[in-house]
């Protein structure tokens, strides 16, 4: 029963998600009501306090108190982005995944990269840098390096702006972290 539930509040979700863009209202919908649908399609799934398993990968989608995007939820996150990783990231190379939020993309370089190949996972909010960790381990990759940092123009510390909407949202820049909750201190390094 509960899979039927999940289903049918993903389905509710999508069908308003469509409506609020036709109506071009989707901005003022994803703060009132985003919030409340995420919750709905994460609590109501069947593997709820289970890892789930997103693209073949078994996966902790959110800390406790927090949820995921629902499209992640059901295994249709960034369908775009995925097919271009599947497209260009090759064996042996090096994949910097900046905002690594729980490890979707570096999981996905990981295998991909494979062995001969370095993915850097980078994370700053502490509680998603826990559950990439745990999701790497998981997933027994040994070419994965998480680092627990924002990558920034400095080296040094910025405010990390929590957003409400969902665990993938935080940003160093406030207008950015949709809905922001709070902010956290976190360290700061450039990629050059």
């Amino acid at each position: 029963m509960k899979i039927e539930i999940h289903k049918l509040a993903y389905r509710f979700y999508s069908l308003a998600r469509a409506s609020a863009r036709t109506f071009r209202v989707s901005k003022i919908l994803r703060r009132t009501v985003g919030p409340l649908a995420g919750r709905l399609v994460f609590k109501s799934s069947a593997n709820s306090g289970q890892p789930f398993i997103i693209q073949g990968h078994q996966m902790f989608l959110a800390p406790k108190g927090r949820y995921p995007s629902p499209d992640m939820v059901v295994d249709r996150y960034e369908q775009a982005t995925t097919k271009l990783f599947r497209q260009l990231i090759q064996p042996g190379m090096v994949v910097v995944d900046v905002g690594a939020n729980v490890g979707y993309f570096t999981l996905l370089a990981a295998e991909l990269a494979g062995s001969s190949g370095t993915v850097y996972a980078v994370e700053p909010e502490p509680n998603n840098y826990a559950l990439l960790k745990k999701n790497i381990q998981l997933n027994s990759y040994s070419n994965i390096q998480p680092i627990e940092t924002a990558v920034s123009n400095e080296c040094g510390s910025t405010q990390l702006y929590l957003s409400a909407m969902d665990n993938g949202s935080h940003s160093i820049y406030g207008a950015a972290a949709r809905g922001v909750t709070e902010t956290h201190l976190v360290a700061t390094t450039t990629l050059d």
